[in-house]
């Protein structure tokens, strides 16, 4: 009885212990994506679409200014809305270039990147992802996003990568409500994340609301009302 017993207790602590070094790995193979991205993020220069940001922002006043001013601020949303696409991607577009260090930025970006490869496997996996499978992500990722198209550009970021992740976190939180496992404050925190992900990004929004329409019909609207709500 008591060998069966250290059996047990052995077979649960090498259980532990590669659950701990799984994590360890995983978490490893996200440290490296994010400093991967960080350097890149840093070292890309800022281009005209930044630029063009910059000066609709300083310009938005009569007293043309760069400091942080949430009137300005305001003025410059309307131009955005007004002249551009109202994306809040672009209206963010300052904090990337004016109002944040450029190397803090970098290391925020960094970490969004590995974010969105986690989310991404994650979402493939439906349960928590082990290195070997971050890893394959990453693989992937690295072969099918658009890199050479200014994807590093800072006002970019905001519009593509940062607005995956919201997408990606969406997608997640409508997962949990389908299954019932999300409570009353979640369920608000993911309509406030599906909202400011649709207001990120037209494009995404669009190819985010097809597929998830045609789930529902496969499903045949079978989903409860807080799912309906993210």
């Amino acid at each position: 009885m008591n060998l069966t017993t250290q059996k047990i207790m052995t077979k649960s602590e090498i259980s532990e212990a590669a659950a701990r070094r799984n994590g360890l790995l995983a978490g490893s193979v996200l440290a490296v994506i994010a400093a991967v991205y960080a350097v890149i993020a840093y070292i890309v220069p800022l281009a005209l679409h930044d630029y063009v940001f910059i000066d609709t922002y300083t310009n938005a006043l009569p007293d043309p200014r760069s400091d942080f001013s949430l009137r300005r601020w305001v003025a410059f949303a309307s131009i955005v809305r007004c002249e551009d696409n109202g994306r809040l991607a672009n209206i963010l577009s300052p904090v990337s270039t004016l109002f944040t260090p450029k190397w803090l930025y970098a290391v925020i970006t960094g970490c969004v990147t590995a974010a969105l490869v986690w989310l991404l496997a994650r979402l493939a996996k439906g349960d928590k992802p082990g290195w070997q499978l971050l890893a394959a992500m990453w693989a992937i990722v690295l072969v099918v996003m658009p890199w050479r198209n200014n994807l590093f550009v800072a006002d970019y970021e905001l519009n593509y990568i940062y607005t995956g992740v919201l997408l990606l976190a969406t997608l997640l939180e409508a997962e949990r409500a389908a299954e019932g496992k999300i409570g009353a404050a979640e369920t608000a925190a993911a309509c406030v994340n599906a909202f400011l992900a649709g207001w990120m990004h037209e494009g995404f929004s669009a190819a985010l609301v097809f597929g998830v329409g045609l789930w529902t019909l496969c499903v045949r609207f079978k989903m409860p009302a807080r799912w309906w709500a993210v």
